[in-house]
């Protein structure tokens, strides 16, 4: 599926009655591609994307966003990102199951765009990158279940001038080190945080970058097994 053209066309994929509908897309390159303003809205239903890459957005003049609400997918790279937001194009997920997954790059990439994660089920897995990777973008996660694993020499969540904030949910990490900022930050607002590494859970790779640990609930905790 692929939206290249200037003029905002835009691709919405719906789950019929009882959203039982089910959309199967694979691909020698972009399994989702969207790109100069056009938008991707999957809201219910059940979604797989298989490619190189499994859903692109970029470029967010008057769109580049992709939005799941509703839905399950599960989004594979298989040389690339599984779910990718760059040049200002946005990812949002809302009440949803998400599935992403990369051989080579991150399970989930932000650059110069962002990525809210919000009251869903979402696992992102790398063997050879980060989990949840930001460069110049932002990820928030509100609330829900959020499982990030980078590889054994990658990180789990990981943000290189942006910025990783957690409000809520459940949220767990690991790799060379769960979580990880350069030049960036990772608030911790809330939630139920594990934060595992081979090396570090948590850590911050500059005396400018900032980490801030705090709670809401009584039933918050954060666990880092090294920082």
């Amino acid at each position: 599926l692929q939206s290249t053209s200037g003029n905002n066309y835009s691709l919405f994929v719906y789950g019929q009655t009882g959203q039982s509908g089910e959309l199967n897309v694979t691909s020698d390159r972009f399994a989702c591609y969207i790109i100069y303003g056009g938008d991707i809205t999957i809201a219910g239903g059940k979604v797989t994307t298989s490619g190189t890459m499994g859903i692109h957005a970029q470029y967010n003049n008057n769109g580049g966003n992709v939005t799941i609400k509703n839905a399950t997918v599960t989004a594979t790279g298989t040389s690339y990102f599984g779910i990718l937001s760059e040049y200002g194009g946005n990812i949002t997920i809302d009440n949803s199951n998400v599935t992403a997954t990369s051989t080579g790059s991150s399970g989930i990439y932000a650059g110069n765009g962002n990525i809210t994660i919000d009251n869903s089920n979402v696992t992102a897995t790398s063997t050879g990158s980060s989990g949840i990777y930001a460069e110049n973008g932002n990820i928030t996660i509100a609330s829900g279940t959020v499982t990030a694993s980078g590889s054994s020499t990658q990180f789990g969540i990981y943000t290189v001038y942006g910025s990783v904030t957690i409000n809520g949910g459940q949220v767990t990490t690991t790799g060379s080190i769960g979580i990880y900022t350069v030049y960036g930050s990772v608030t911790i607002n809330g939630g139920q945080v594990m934060a595992t590494g081979n090396i570090y859970g948590i850590y911050a790779q500059n005396s400018s970058d900032n980490i801030t640990l705090g709670w809401t609930n009584p039933t918050d905790y954060i666990y880092a097994n090294k920082y």
